[in-house]
């Protein structure tokens, strides 16, 4: 058993202008939106691969949706990747009601016959790891219901 109890990152070194500008879409569902063919994009894209257009703007997701598919990750080795507080996790892709179809990790589940596809859910904001300098990075999950 491992001595860590917390995921850790990657030793890479951090850029805040990188964290400043992934923000959005890791912090509040940000994606964009074609005018023109009214697509919407999650992670924001720059061009429209649909109709070409440069002219996309930014666009807030709800963060509610349905569970598309789920995977329960029991591996008991992913404790020694400082993941031990979170056996099992719950991986799903989850379909925006807005269209785009997401990864996300499902928290908070006190009875696992509940996440099943087909499932209700919407995005919580939680930490996700410890970054190399030590201060918490905060990503976007889901809950039930």
């Amino acid at each position: 058993m491992s001595k860590y109890t917390e995921q850790q990152a990657n030793p890479v070194i951090e850029s805040s202008l990188r964290m400043w500008r992934e923000q959005g879409p890791l912090l509040r569902l940000e994606g964009t939106v074609c005018p023109g063919c009214k697509k919407k994009f999650f992670p924001p894209r720059y061009v429209c691969p649909i109709c070409h257009t440069q002219e996309v703007l930014i666009f807030r997701f709800s963060g509610t949706g349905t569970i598309a598919n789920v995977v329960s990750n029991q591996i008991p080795q992913i404790s020694l990747l400082g993941f031990g507080e979170h056996i099992p996790r719950y991986i799903a892709t989850i379909e925006l009601d807005e269209g785009p179809v997401i990864l996300g990790e499902i928290v908070d589940v006190d009875n696992a016959d509940l996440v099943v596809k087909g499932a209700r859910v919407s995005s919580v904001f939680r930490k996700g790891a410890r970054s190399v300098n030590g201060s918490w990075t905060y990503i976007y999950k889901f809950i039930l219901g």
